[in-house]
């Protein structure tokens, strides 16, 4: 089950979200905000698995909220401004929707979710994030028997 929270200034873009999300079995919308403040709270007190957070929120922005919450779980931007893309991913957001969400769109953001596993806050100590050149795994420090230079590069060799 995905816990997700969903962060937009503007209703009827948070509820069309909110309905696309509700026809997913596998997902659980636990929270909605709409300003930075009460968006920090949430987050801090349902550590959701990701949030769906749109960029401009009136009193803020989305970049500010990734600053000031600890742990940052994954983050979908969802706004009408393309322009922000690249900051996105330079924050490293799990993906970059654009509004309307339509529903394939949303599913391709599901199932990258889904392909980088979100580790839990306990299990978070234990756990590594290997940064491949197309995507990044998470493994168990235990499963890890040696590390090989290789130039600029280090081989991982798990169990």
């Amino acid at each position: 089950m995905l816990r997700v929270v969903v962060v937009d200034d503007e209703p009827l873009a948070k509820r069309a979200l909110q309905r696309l999300l509700a026809a997913r079995p596998e997902v659980t919308v636990v929270g909605t905000a709409d300003n930075l403040e009460s968006a920090i709270q949430l987050i801090q007190s349902e550590l959701p698995d990701a949030v769906f957070l749109d960029v401009d929120l009136g009193t803020g922005n989305g970049f500010d909220l990734l600053a000031r919450v600890q742990p940052v779980p994954k983050i979908i931007f969802v706004t009408g401004s393309p322009q922000h893309a690249v900051a996105a991913f330079a924050v490293e957001a799990a993906d970059y929707l654009l509004k309307p969400v339509i529903a394939d769109r949303l599913e391709e953001s599901l199932k990258r979710l889904r392909r980088n596993p979100i580790p839990k806050p306990e299990a978070a100590a234990q756990m590594l994030e290997l940064k491949l050149p197309n995507r990044s795994v998470f493994v168990e420090a235990t499963t890890i028997n040696a590390l090989t230079a290789e130039g600029d590069f280090t081989r991982v060799h798990l169990a």
